[in-house]
């Protein structure tokens, strides 16, 4: 089993030709690219490595100035991420612009936000311990609302159990509800299976889902372009637990919130202002550039309040370890709440205290 480097003839020019004919001669409403990029582990968890080959050494060393690493280890990895990052964004450019000048109509989406219509994202079973996340499909719509003013999101539902047992259905309880959460907040529903429909014998939900889809074709416009009026905002850094955590706690609070990537704050990108919430809630946002800092800051100085998980602000954008909580919203004259202990805690009662008390609270630390 190999894999096409993208840094190859392959995607850099002879794709450009199937793309050309497909889209004169078959009338396509878009095209989705799956997994297009640097490869990573396969499904069967077969880590190859990094790519080696005559284009990326060339690229690399252009780039850099380096050798190309051969190990994730290699001192110069970190400059490699950067080449990974900028050499994709640069491909899928290239090929999303080739596309509309073909045809401007055709939907395109991807699993990122470089030059794409839709940004994709899944919710799907787990074989790990552990109990599967209910409002993972929640989360996943809502970033995508939230970030961005200009990209729509498709949270697709995956019908296996996992990639290793793709001919058994997951349970129908829990894909009912990530549809119904890809529905009422606003996102097309998809749903998806490896093989053939009838290829599954578990197939309890397959009447679920024909209603699903009915009920959703009959209200179809009450789904359509909905735009938010939450006043709480959650911003995710590192690590899903809490940010998790939160979305469940909120969700069975009946809080409405919104979702916004830390990276698209500052950009223009999100479909709304900070000054629009009443709350911030940083859960583990770690990474923090001085650009961003001052952003919150200013957002707190301006009358917003804040709920931080974690240690906020302790590290630079770059994950550099800074050793300290660089908000000044910390250490402001106005009321502050700082609060320990953590999950002890924020599972219990952080939202009822960022509501009732919001008039008061200019910013509360969880540290």
């Amino acid at each position: 089993m190999v894999s096409t480097c993208i840094n190859g003839g392959y995607y850099q020019e002879y794709a450009f030709e199937i793309l050309k004919e497909v889209i004169d001669n078959y009338p396509i409403d878009g095209i989705f690219f799956n997994m297009m990029g640097y490869t990573g582990p396969t499904y069967a968890g077969v880590d190859h490595g990094i790519c080696q080959c005559e284009n990326c050494r060339k690229r690399f060393k252009t780039y850099s100035g380096l050798d190309l690493p051969k190990n994730y280890d290699d001192p110069a990895i970190s400059e490699y991420r950067k080449f990974q990052r900028e050499t994709s964004s640069e491909l899928y450019l290239k090929v999303t612009d080739f596309i509309r000048e073909q045809n401007p109509e055709l939907v395109i989406y991807n699993y990122n936000d470089v030059g794409t219509s839709w940004i994709a994202s899944e919710s799907g079973a787990d074989m790990r311990p552990g109990i599967d996340d209910i409002y993972h499909a929640t989360g996943n719509v809502k970033r995508t609302l939230g970030s961005y003013k200009d990209r729509n999101p498709v949270n697709l539902i995956m019908g296996f159990q996992a990639i290793g047992y793709r001919s058994i259905m997951s349970s129908p309880n829990l894909l009912r509800s990530w549809m119904l959460q890809d529905m009422l907040h606003g996102a097309p529903v998809g749903f998806v299976v490896v093989g053939t429909y009838y290829h599954y014998e578990c197939r309890e939900f397959i009447p679920i889902l024909h209603d699903l889809y009915g009920f959703h074709r009959k209200y179809e416009k009450l789904f359509t372009n909905v735009q938010s009026r939450s006043r709480i905002a959650l911003i995710n850094g590192r690590g899903s637990a809490e940010a998790q955590g939160m979305v469940q706690l909120l969700s069975e609070e009946h809080i409405p919130f919104d979702i916004i990537h830390q990276a698209q704050l500052g950009t223009g990108r999100p479909p709304r202002d900070l000054e629009e919430y009443d709350l911030l809630i940083l859960n583990h946002v770690t990474d923090m550039s001085d650009p961003f800092v001052e952003m919150i800051d200013g957002y707190v100085e301006n009358g917003g309040k804040i709920l931080a998980t974690g240690a906020p602000s302790i590290n630079d954008e770059n994950g550099r370890a800074l050793n300290r909580i660089r908000l000044r919203s910390r250490h402001t004259d106005k009321t502050s709440l700082f609060l320990s202990d953590i999950f002890v805690f924020i599972m219990a009662t952080p939202i009822r205290i960022a509501t009732t008390t919001a008039a008061k609270i200019n910013s509360i630390l969880i540290i």
